[in-house]
């Protein structure tokens, strides 16, 4: 009858070379074999959960219902009306002389203005427009008129391009010119963040 193969029947072979492997090695490579072959069923079992897992998730996620992007209506021309409205009531108050009750710039804006460095911050802005009411005759008016607006997909941002005249109490211009003036949505209302202008009265 054959002898079991054990521990036993290794330390017999403990002095002598067992195809180029010492017996520490072979001693290793008995106890891993005998590891594996007790366990080769949980590993099996473990392969085929994995097998299993890695064709389920890309099936769930193919199957799994997308989520439709909605679609988000922009109506230019109310826009343009709101933003028209805005500088309505914007020219009422600086022909008032109310611009410290304006709520037209945010409080980062910037203006750009011809022969001047930009005015940074809504009181620079403020002061400025002040100091030229203050110098400009009674009576006169100022008006602007919207022409074209660009929004942005999302619609918080507009670019607006206008016109504006300022006219003496006799409704004479005094100075034209054409505006450019970026809107940005901030706590659902639209305020300015940056604009420009450029008079197109010829020089004297």
């Amino acid at each position: 009858m054959q002898k079991r193969f054990s521990l036993w029947n290794l330390k017999r072979y403990k002095n002598q070379s067992i195809v180029g492997i010492n017996y520490l090695t072979f001693v290793s490579i008995y106890y891993c074999t005998r590891s594996y072959l007790r366990n080769k069923d949980i590993m099996k079992k473990k392969l085929f959960e994995v097998a299993l897992l890695s064709c389920l998730i890309p099936l769930m996620i193919a199957c799994a219902p997308k989520k439709e992007d909605v679609a988000i209506v922009i109506d230019k021309e109310q826009i343009k009306k709101d933003i028209q409205a805005k500088e309505n009531q914007f020219a009422e108050l600086y022909n008032n002389g109310e611009m410290k009750n304006i709520g037209y710039y945010a409080d980062d804006a910037t203006t750009f203005s011809q022969n001047k460095a930009p005015l940074v911050g809504k009181p620079a802005i403020v002061e400025f427009m002040t100091a030229g009411i203050m110098a400009s005759s009674k009576g006169n008016k100022m008006t602007f008129t919207t022409n074209e607006v660009f929004v942005s997909s999302d619609g918080n941002q507009v670019v607006e391009i206008g016109y504006y005249n300022l006219a003496d109490s006799t409704n004479v211009s005094i100075n034209t010119g054409n505006y450019m003036v970026l809107f940005e949505k901030r706590n659902g209302s639209y305020v300015v963040v940056r604009d420009m202008s450029a008079s197109d009265m010829p020089l004297e």
